[in-house]
């Protein structure tokens, strides 16, 4: 008995003082260059078109697995199978297998420096569709068409099947074309947006011939050198900004007839679904009144303002309108106008249906609509405001379930037709999980996770 007492002893002894040495490394200036002390990714995680199918990049080659049977994962295509699609193409070969996204179920694109090339599974070929000038800016993709648009300094260009179409061709300086206004308030990250098709292209142009320099200066030179920017300080002029359509068949641009002072903003850019309308958002530059209107896309002219907020303190519009797919007549507007970012259902009309949610919390992304447009699924901090969770909110009767139950933050990518979601996972626990759910949020399948990558070092 006292032997095994011993024994006993020497193995929990010798167990502490192994995890206290797995501990005992000390951080260096090197370590902030260690890829290995980042917590683990799985790169280029993407759903393949509508399919209930998932891929990602591993070992330079694309990996395929099914959501509903998760112990069958495939190469889809190596590397090498790739670069034996690109020689025959007469296309240089890559040197490792490059990030991919998905156009429908068989076919992907993928870019290589300023060339677009679309890769057909089902023939196992590679095509050339698309080239832009390397020297573009502000480069914006449409997924359908892989029509590119860019700037070149103030000026705005597209690219259609290899061929190049200067848009704008503005000799002032503070003229500019195609780059995001109003230094990206309003949740305005975009410079341009393609209509679904791809076939129109609206765009901003921002006027800031009135705009006050603000001195900075460049200090990548031995000397630094004087750069100015741009900078409407408060109580002066203001940029002016308005909303061209340019269509490539026929060479033309149309400029949406906004009213209203020239100083104000022009937010929540949204193509109709049938490409003939586009609604724009009308803020003053006090930002507190919020028109929101739509336009017809050949004319430019104001077809109807659907609805305004107002508040005494500020509007704040952050997100385009989202339509529904089973009703694009409806559409899902996000505002604060309760105190909180919640969810409302309109028509094209400018009829609010219903508020969807409701709480003091934040809905935080919208994520979609079911086919059938019964439920919507959205992250918030209805939880907590310290973490991000994946909710299912029925549209007609508010009824709400929380689907991701770990404490901490989610990052949804829903699939499709939203039955299955896979999350990107992180919490005072696990450093990063990626976990794939079905449609009550159950995990069915674990594809990686890392708890801690900092387990060998010591920490404060």
């Amino acid at each position: 008995m006292r032997r095994r007492y011993i024994l006993l002893t020497a193995v929990i002894l010798q167990s502490f003082f192994t995890t206290l040495n797995a501990q005992d490394k000390i951080f260096t200036a090197g370590d902030y260059l260690n890829s290995s002390l980042r917590p683990a990714s799985v790169h280029g995680l993407e759903w393949r078109g509508d399919m209930n199918v998932f891929t990602w990049i591993e070992s330079n080659s694309l990996i395929q697995e099914k959501a509903a049977q998760p112990s069958e994962i495939d190469t889809l295509l190596s590397l090498r199978d790739l670069n034996t699609s690109l020689k025959k193409a007469k296309e240089d070969e890559l040197s490792r297998f490059p990030s991919v996204r998905w156009m429908d179920a068989d076919r992907f694109w993928f870019r290589v420096h300023n060339k677009l090339f679309i890769y057909d599974m089902t023939g196992s070929s590679v095509s050339k569709v698309n080239e832009y000038d390397g020297n573009g800016e502000n480069i914006n993709i449409d997924n359908s068409t892989l029509n590119v648009a860019y700037t070149i300094k103030n000026n705005l260009f597209v690219s259609v099947a290899g061929k190049t179409m200067q848009v704008t061709e503005e000799e002032n300086p503070d003229i500019v074309n195609g780059q995001v206004p109003s230094r990206n308030e309003f949740g305005i990250n975009a410079g341009s947006f393609w209509s679904p098709g791809g076939k129109l292209l609206a765009f901003y142009e921002n006027d800031q011939t009135e705009v006050t320099d603000y001195p900075l200066v460049d200090i990548y030179h031995r000397i630094a050198q004087p750069d100015p920017i741009k900078y409407p300080m408060a109580g002066m002029k203001s940029q002016k900004v308005r909303i061209g359509i340019f269509n490539p068949a026929l060479n033309e641009i149309v400029y949406l007839q906004t009213e209203g002072p020239e100083n104000q903003y022009l937010t929540s850019v949204t193509w109709d679904p049938s490409c003939s309308f586009i609604y724009a958002g009308v803020l003053n530059r006090a930002q507190n009144h919020l028109v929101m209107n739509k336009y017809d896309a050949v004319s430019g002219k104001l077809v109807k303002t659907l609805f305004e907020e107002r508040n005494d303190r500020y509007v704040e519009p952050m997100n385009d309108l989202y339509f529904l797919k089973s009703n694009p007549a409806g559409f899902i507007w996000q505002s604060r106008r309760d105190g909180w970012n919640q969810l409302y259902l309109y028509d094209t009309d400018g009829n609010l249906i219903r508020q969807i949610t409701r709480g003091k919390w934040e809905v935080t992304r919208l994520l979609g609509v079911d086919p059938g447009g019964h439920a919507v699924f959205y992250e918030s901090t209805a939880q907590s405001p310290l973490e991000n969770h994946l909710y299912r909110t029925d549209i007609k009767t508010g009824k709400t379930v929380r689907l991701t139950e770990d404490e901490g933050i989610h990052h949804i990518m829903p699939s499709g037709n939203s039955d299955y979601f896979l999350d990107t996972y992180s919490g005072l626990k696990m450093a990063r999980a990626y976990y794939l759910l079905d449609e009550s949020g159950n995990k069915t399948d674990v594809l990686k996770e890392d708890v801690n990558p900092y387990k060998d070092y010591k920490t404060g």
